[in-house]
């Protein structure tokens, strides 16, 4: 059984998209989320094995949700369902982040049941259209992509702190943090710590 999340803030796609899903014998529905900090709470709570999200949300944007839950919830399996399938800005820092299936509201009931199907199964589904339409970042390879661990200390490099304290918020050991650091800085090809945040930013992996 594929347990379910869907996060959209139109009450009727919501509703659509449940009910379509539930007629599939193997889709359970686990929960349904309006707006991007109910979204990151209930994954972390529900932990469903694909996050149906949308882009367009109040409070946190799919952007910003999909970040999040690389840290908090990486075993679950992001498909990205959204109004904005011709904006290529939202297609690569989504697909940056590692979602694991982008479509466009557009898409035949019959595409999403695969696509969801697919990445639970460890795929990953992106629409034709939108593979030309951002082919250069649907090209970027796992290993650029930085981990959870990176990520956390990436984002506290961004807040202005030093190895000694990110070791110390992490419970780990100043060498780790040194180790971390040197692969954020050879997958962003980064030479100090400022010009790491900018890169970060400007793909999408840093608000």
């Amino acid at each position: 059984m594929i347990r379910i999340l869907l996060a959209d803030d139109h009450t009727i796609t919501r509703e659509g998209t449940r009910r379509l899903l539930e007629a599939e014998a193997d889709f359970a529905i686990a929960g349904e989320a309006a707006d991007g900090d109910e979204t990151i709470r209930l994954a972390e709570q529900l932990r469903p094995d694909v996050l149906v999200l949308d882009v367009s949300m109040p409070g946190r944007d799919g952007i910003a949700v999909a970040r999040e839950l690389r840290v908090r919830c990486p075993e679950t399996k992001i498909v990205v369902l959204t109004g904005h399938g011709d904006n290529p800005r939202y297609a690569r820092a989504l697909l940056r982040l590692g979602v694991h299936g982008y479509l466009a509201k557009t898409v035949a009931a019959r595409e999403l049941v695969a696509a969801i199907r697919s990445v639970a199964a460890g795929g990953r589904c992106l629409q034709s259209e939108i593979v030309g339409l951002v082919k250069a970042a649907a090209e970027v390879r796992a290993s650029d992509l930085p981990t959870a661990r990176e990520l956390e200390v990436l984002r506290l490099v961004a807040a202005g702190l030093r190895n000694r304290d990110i070791a110390q918020r992490l419970g780990t050991s100043e060498r780790t943090v040194q180790f971390h650091l040197g692969n954020l800085f050879t997958k962003f090809r980064a030479t100090s710590r400022t010009e790491l945040v900018l890169h970060a930013r400007q793909r999408g992996w840093l608000i």
